[in-house]
């Protein structure tokens, strides 16, 4: 019996192992998908857009006499720089090129300031050491997207009019805090009941889980709080080696 129980147990492990490495999979191509998107949108997209406003332009300038079409043309270029900036900031929002090019502190500060005007919340960002160093870009991405949807629940079912944004990299860890002056989280949230969260909070969840992390929720009293805790020791960022034959 005991040998049974054992290979049971062996079984059920090797499962949730495998469940991980999926969740783990899945997360990994949602991100890669995200990137490769944003990419088709403002290389494809994008640009069909200015090429269709450059032609309506190049037609006014060429035809300076057809006075009655120009207002419809000044019109329409007015809607295509409507929707160039439209595609801009869903391509930017699914994956911000400055989360590759200058790092994470750089990217989270033009997040939180694009959230703050179209949501209508006041949101205060602290980033500790000021000179944020640069991680390796899975971690960066994980809190980058923990602190995404953090907001955009925060947005959603708080009701809050501030909001407070931490990250702070000591002691070995990387820790993403967001908290507001909503009307807090219910204690069947905060417990991380099965039937009580939803997506988002699952997904961050298993985000941090990918880095041997914890999540933590809870209620302030005059809010809630959200805490992402990262070790980053063995997730340093990749070097780049120079050669002596490489001219520098």
């Amino acid at each position: 019996m005991f040998a049974e129980l054992h290979r049971r147990a062996q079984q059920l492990e090797a499962l949730n192992n495998e469940l991980r490495r999926l969740s783990t999979s899945m997360i990994a191509a949602q991100d890669e998908e995200r990137r490769r998107i944003a990419r088709e949108l403002h290389d494809g997209l994008g640009q069909d857009l200015s090429a269709a406003k450059m032609i309506l332009e190049g037609i006014d300038r060429q035809h300076p006499s057809a006075g009655p079409l120009r207002p419809a043309a000044a019109e329409a270029c007015v809607i295509i720089d409507h929707a160039i900036q439209q595609v801009r900031n869903i391509s930017y929002l699914l994956h911000p090129p400055m989360l590759d090019e200058m790092g994470l502190h750089s990217a989270l500060q033009w997040y939180v300031e694009g959230f703050s005007k179209r949501s209508d919340i006041v949101i205060s960002l602290e980033v500790r050491p000021h000179d944020f160093p640069r991680l390796a870009p899975e971690v960066e991405t994980a809190v980058f997207r923990i602190i995404q949807e953090a907001l955009t629940n925060v947005f959603r079912h708080s009701g809050a009019r501030r909001a407070w944004v931490s990250l702070v990299n000591d002691d070995g860890q990387v820790t993403s805090t967001v908290s507001d002056d909503g009307k807090g989280i219910p204690d069947r949230v905060v417990k991380f009941r099965p039937d009580s969260i939803g997506i988002g909070i699952a997904g961050m969840r298993q985000r941090v889980k990918e880095f041997a992390g914890e999540l933590r929720l809870g209620n302030t009293g005059s809010g809630a709080v959200l805490e992402a805790v990262i070790p980053i020791g063995s997730f340093a960022p990749p070097r780049l080696v120079l050669s002596d034959s490489v001219p520098r």
